[in-house]
């Protein structure tokens, strides 16, 4: 199967270079001389009249028998975080850590902790495994104002040692200690990622940047986003989007004069990113290439639109 030209771009952005062949030297022996079938030169002939030979350069078409290279999760992995995007019902439901064991304030890995409200939900508590979160920030559409679900930021994984109202369990996994008031959720961790491969966004798919992870000022490299489409908008794992960005040049650089309303230059490509989990509404992308400082706000498209 021949790779669509969208693809090619896309795998030229993250894959090393191709080593160009060497040019093939021309075996054509020169007028009058005679070879055998090795190469060896036999002896000369009379030349009969004029002989020319062009060459010209050919594409050389090849069956493509090997598949499209993937993207290894464990090169990405150190770069990927767990995001979770929940509605604020969910939230407001969810079990509560409401102390720990031996008067700590807070607790790290190995710490046995207490929940309230587990035996009020619909939480499978046989599976024993749970996932701990803290409240985040909303995450506002910039285009209608909608509020598409709020970060669920990710604190670690707890197993359950004692059911009941409170309930034991033990910080098995932690990236960050647990507190007062983080949540209990389903572990998603039966929900594995694979290798991705990288494909193009869906045709004539356009969006925004609207967050970024971990509270830096300035999006670059491996840093991760938020953007304000998910599954309702055709997103998946793998898929590659542009990232594009306009700049109002004031109308005082043109003129001398604020007077008039300033110009909108065209939008430029200043990166890639790369979809790994998405929601209903709303979806995470790691930024795989960014030839410039990437802002809140900036477009992403599909390398095709």
């Amino acid at each position: 199967m021949l790779m669509p030209p969208s693809h090619v771009c896309l795998l030229a952005a993250l894959l090393p270079p191709i080593a160009q062949a060497a040019p093939v030297a021309s075996m054509v022996p020169p007028p009058g001389q005679v070879t055998r079938q090795d190469g060896a030169p036999q002896g000369d002939l009379e030349q009969v009249g004029p002989r020319e030979i062009k060459l010209s350069p050919q594409v050389r078409r090849e069956a493509l028998t090997q598949a499209v290279p993937t993207i290894p999760l464990d090169v990405i992995q150190p770069f990927l975080s767990r995001p979770r995007v929940v509605s604020r019902t969910e939230l407001d439901g969810a079990p509560r850590v409401v102390g720990f064991a031996q008067e700590h304030i807070a607790g790290g890995v190995g710490d046995p902790f207490y929940v309230s409200g587990m035996e009020d939900t619909d939480l499978d508590l046989d599976r024993r495994k749970f996932e701990l979160v803290r409240a985040g920030p909303a995450y506002i559409d910039p285009e209608t104002g909608e509020t598409l679900g709020h970060e669920a930021i990710y604190v670690g994984q707890a197993e359950l040692l004692r059911p009941g109202d409170p309930a034991k369990l033990v910080l098995t996994f932690a990236q960050r200690e647990v507190q007062f008031d983080d949540r209990l959720l389903p572990d998603l961790e039966g929900e594995p990622m694979e290798n991705f491969l990288p494909v193009p966004g869906p045709p004539m798919f356009e969006g925004r940047i609207i967050s970024v992870l971990n509270g830096v000022s300035q999006i670059g490299l491996y840093n991760v986003v938020v953007l304000n489409k998910g599954q309702d908008a055709g997103l998946e794992p793998g898929q590659m989007l542009q990232v594009l960005q306009r700049t109002d040049l004031p109308y005082a650089m043109r003129t001398g004069s604020l007077v008039e309303r300033p110009l909108e230059l065209p939008l430029e490509d200043v990166g890639i990113l790369m979809v790994f989990r998405t929601f209903d509404r709303v979806s995470y992308a790691l930024v795989m290439r960014a030839s410039g400082v990437i802002h809140l706000g900036d477009s992403v498209r599909s390398p095709d639109t």
